[in-house]
């Protein structure tokens, strides 16, 4: 009784001393990761750069876009420009017509009415003559002879008469003559004036829609200059981005050569810190279990769930992967110094032969497949072709 109590009472003082290695692993695999986890945040980063570099790449391109769509735009503002410059000088010129033609038409109109005075007064003359002539009657040949001095002064009195009638006649015929020209001259400085008025709208019209035009690419002028603003912000700080990823990659691989350096000298355990597991069986001659024909056991069971992801313990390549007879699948990796790690009896694999494996890269999950009595890890490790104890290279701590 009393020696069942002492086993009893050493079972729980070293699953308290297992409990407490494996919380203490578990701190220390928190504070520092491996080297394959480094690996990964390595290649993550290196992506994670590829596509910032990608991104600038597009931003620049952007730039150029955007740079020879603002050019463009500012070479239109400045034909548009030049052209309403043009159509305000046309706009004045025909303005400036427009007022001459005012100007004509209203000394037409002035010039037209001193006719029409001028008409009026001749035939007030002229009717008077007439009407003088009609009083009168008309004298004959002989009453102008007798009254006359001399021959001479009636053929003076005779011509006089006659002239007068004519000119008369001749001026009001001229004058309204003149007045239908002016008549006429008006009708074609009025029409005149008018399309030149209609001409002159048109113009105004296309002026406002060139200030409209140039208004829409005053807009999309500062919309681009401030695109391009936003866009070489973002190239800033993808550069900025840049050279911190650059530094921390440069940080992380210096760290990868350290443990590298240091992994060397070492194997790691083939299980997270946190897994629980159990050893049912060590390296050596088997005194209980199910398997105890083949007396000589030539590596470390250790017992744990199905699934549990199974670590390649140190880096290497891997040699073989894939069902071998009592191992199961099973998965050899060969290390350095004529070392060759096995991972036996896996539920499933992760890595093909030929592929390099770093040092806690998960490899396979734990299964019970081949010549096996439950759900557990066989590992062995062989150096130079023959199998050797796998205590003597994994961490002690683990092994208790």
């Amino acid at each position: 009784m009393k020696r069942k109590l002492v086993l009893l009472l050493l079972c729980l003082v070293m699953c308290v001393s297992v409990l407490t290695l494996q919380i203490g692993q578990g701190i220390v695999s928190e504070a520092a990761s491996s080297i394959y986890e480094d690996k990964q945040h390595l290649a993550q980063l290196e992506e994670k750069l590829k596509n910032l570099k990608n991104n600038q790449s597009i931003l620049k391109d952007e730039i150029n876009s955007a740079q020879g769509q603002l050019q463009t735009l500012l070479s239109q503002k400045i034909q548009l420009e030049q052209q309403i410059t043009y159509l305000n000088d046309e706009i004045s010129l025909t303005q400036t017509l427009v007022d001459e033609y005012n100007e004509v038409i209203s000394s037409s109109e002035e010039k037209t009415l001193q006719l029409e005075r001028e008409l009026q007064r001749e035939l007030d003359d002229f009717g008077t003559v007439v009407e003088y002539l009609y009083k009168n009657g008309d004298a004959s040949a002989l009453e102008l002879l007798i009254s006359a001095e001399s021959f001479g002064d009636y053929l003076v009195m005779v011509d006089f008469t006659t002239h007068i009638l004519e000119y008369n006649d001749k001026m009001i015929s001229g004058i309204n003559s003149t007045i239908d020209e002016m008549a006429v001259t008006k009708e074609q400085y009025v029409d005149a004036q008018t399309k030149l008025e209609a001409y002159g709208a048109s113009l105004e019209i296309s002026r406002m829609e060139q200030l409209n035009k140039t208004a829409e690419l005053d807009t999309l002028i500062e919309s681009s200059s401030s695109g391009l603003q936003y866009t070489q912000q973002e190239i800033d700080g993808y550069s900025k981005l840049e050279d911190e990823i650059r530094k921390e990659i440069e940080e992380l691989q210096k760290q990868i050569e350290e443990k590298l350096a240091y992994s060397d000298s070492e194997f790691s355990w083939p299980f997270s810190s946190n897994t629980k597991y159990r050893i049912s069986s060590r390296f050596g001659i088997r005194t209980d279990g199910p398997f105890t024909d083949y007396e000589h056991h030539n590596g470390l069971d250790l017992v744990a769930s199905r699934g549990t992801p199974i670590h390649a313990v140190a880096g290497g390549v891997v040699t073989y992967s894939g069902m071998r007879g009592a191992f199961g699948n099973v998965v050899f990796i060969a290390h350095a110094n004529g070392l060759t790690t096995i991972y036996a009896h896996c539920d499933s694999l992760l890595v093909s032969a030929g592929a390099t494996v770093l040092q806690d890269q998960v490899i396979a999950k734990v299964g019970t497949t081949g010549m096996s009595s439950g759900y557990h890890l066989h590992f062995a490790v062989t150096k130079d072709g023959g199998y050797v104890d796998p205590e003597d290279y994994l961490p002690k701590s683990y092994l208790d």
